[in-house]
């Protein structure tokens, strides 16, 4: 499963000092904290009305207390959320895409035991092909593609890219991983792709082909082949939500489903 979680929270609290009748009030606010950083010491801004000596007791109790209440809370919203989708065991289930092949001398099977373990080892499989129309120059949107930097801001999470042929590459902190069949800049990018949460040994084929239209008009073609059956929706809303639609955001560039 490709996806993110992000939250910003605002809260009203309010209190007074013991002995006195004055009440106290102001906000509680998480500006962002998102799937990877819920445990961290993230950002609560504490902030009240008043501004006399009574109104700053309550406010320190509010900045010691009160964020720890909140981070205790999200803690456990975020849990819930990743216990209720299994997302926590799918990440866990699966295993990383292989290495690159390489040559070697090792006599191939023979033909009879290769059909055999073809037959046990078939995965029903789907694919999926879209083509799009950037307002973006074909250089520009092909080194988003493989620019380890910018994928780590548009997918919000770590990314590993060794861009050439051979070369590995992890998304989302592996949740993706595979290796460059083909990579011709700017204009060709062929990749063995497959989530974490596949069985062991099953892989996709993705291709990516960028038409220049005008100077800064670019025409995507894309496919995936090999897609296990049962995991077609999850990796097309994982490719919008996390690569083209997050993209078109950060990079502020105009681009339609033709």
């Amino acid at each position: 499963m490709m996806c993110y979680f992000e939250l910003h929270l605002t809260l009203k609290w309010k209190g007074a000092v013991a002995g006195s009748d004055e009440e106290v009030s102001g906000k509680l606010e998480v500006p962002e904290v998102d799937h990877d950083e819920f445990r961290n010491k993230y950002n609560i801004t504490v902030t009240c009305k008043e501004n006399s000596a009574a109104a700053q007791k309550v406010e320190a109790v509010v900045r010691e207390r009160g964020r720890e209440a909140v981070r205790a809370t999200i803690v456990k919203f975020f849990e819930k959320i990743f216990q209720e989708y299994h997302i926590g065991e799918t990440l866990k289930s699966g295993t990383a895409m292989p290495p690159p092949p390489i040559e070697n001398t090792v006599a191939a099977p023979s033909s009879a035991a290769a059909k055999k373990d073809a037959a046990a080892d078939r995965v029903d499989v789907t694919s999926v092909q879209w083509r799009m129309r950037w307002g973006a120059p074909i250089e520009a949107l092909f080194e988003a593609l493989v620019s380890q930097q910018k994928a780590c801001m548009y997918t919000r999470a770590p990314a590993k890219i060794d861009a050439k042929v051979g070369g590995q590459f992890e998304f989302l902190g592996g949740v993706i991983s595979g290796y460059y069949v083909d990579f011709q800049a700017p204009t060709l990018l062929k990749q063995q792709w497959r989530l974490k949460s596949w069985p062991v040994g099953v892989h996709s084929t993705v291709t990516l082909e960028l038409v220049k239209e005008e100077p800064s008009v670019t025409t995507l073609k894309f496919s995936q082949v090999g897609i296990p059956a049962g995991e077609l929706q999850s990796v097309k809303e994982g490719w919008k939500a996390n690569f083209f639609d997050a993209i078109k955001m950060i990079f502020q560039c105009s681009m339609e489903y033709l």
